[in-house]
């Protein structure tokens, strides 16, 4: 399934790293033209596949565009401090690429067009994990539209809980209301829920209160994951050594994005229409 997880490059990594280490087949699509999350992973960024890819896609030569995604496609071996490997696949391209498909005014349908290249990939991963700019450009709307599920986190903040808001209960519906009107079954994106980042050590009961009543009073009715990420000196490490954090398995960061990967995606979970 193909997701999208408007996380930090940092969290993204991580949770594609903790979904590695239980054995599953990752693939992380680098979308963002900062191309942070290539960096922070010690990969190269990648050359101009997407938009090749895209015109023999738009010119329905299938075949030709999946060996363009398969050649683009970088693979990389992480090592843990308890002995164990795991892999994580990369899709980059550079920002010069990002834009050229952005301003590409001959282009129709680009929404429908990336849908189809992400569909070349789905068999071969268990999870795809689309990293964006956080700007909500015409690239950042093609990628929410492809997507089958988005996770939104949310910080201990007004501003930050009013953003995820909008996303959950407006964006999102609008979305499906669209891909409803050419798709018959699975219309997307479905909503995960909210999951809370950057959290404080101990945000204390009268901020946990304000919490609590500002989603009251906005009528929020969807998942709130009990796993906070918080923010721990190992992260910012594991940056240095361009590498997830969990391959620190001793890390409490670690114990955090296991338990928030078990309970999101690893265990049985009820999406938000």
């Amino acid at each position: 399934m193909n997701w999208h997880i408007p996380l930090d490059s940092c969290r993204r990594s991580n949770v594609g790293a903790t979904l590695a280490l239980e054995g599953k087949k990752v693939l992380l699509i680098d979308l963002d033209p900062q191309s942070d999350l290539t960096r922070w992973l010690g990969i190269h960024s990648g050359s101009d596949y997407l938009n090749p890819c895209i015109e023999k896609i738009d010119a329905q030569k299938l075949d030709e565009a999946k060996a363009t995604l398969n050649s683009a496609v970088q693979t990389k071996t992480f090592p843990t401090t308890n002995g164990k490997n795991y892999e994580l696949s990369v899709l980059s391209t550079d920002a010069e690429s990002l834009k050229k498909f952005r301003d590409a005014s001959h282009l129709n349908y680009p929404h429908i067009l990336l849908k189809k290249m992400v569909k070349l990939l789905k068999q071969e991963y268990d999870y795809i994990l689309i990293d964006i700019a956080p700007t909500l450009d015409r690239l950042a709307q093609c990628v929410l539209f492809i997507c089958d599920t988005v996770l939104i986190p949310v910080d201990y903040g007004e501003k930050s809980l009013h953003h995820g808001l909008q996303i959950h209960q407006s964006l999102l519906p609008k979305l499906r209301e669209s891909r409803a009107k050419s798709e018959l079954l699975h219309v997307g994106p479905w909503n995960l829920g909210i999951v809370f980042s950057n959290c404080p050590s101990d945000p204390g009961s009268a901020l946990q209160g304000l919490i609590d009543a500002n989603l009251s009073s906005k009528g929020f009715t969807g998942n709130k994951y009990q796993t906070h990420l918080r923010a721990y000196t190992q992260t910012k490490v594991a940056e240095f050594k361009r590498a997830p954090a969990i391959c620190w398995q001793a890390s409490p960061i670690t114990k955090l994005y296991t338990q928030l990967t078990n309970e999101v995606f690893l265990n049985h979970n009820f999406t938000d229409h």
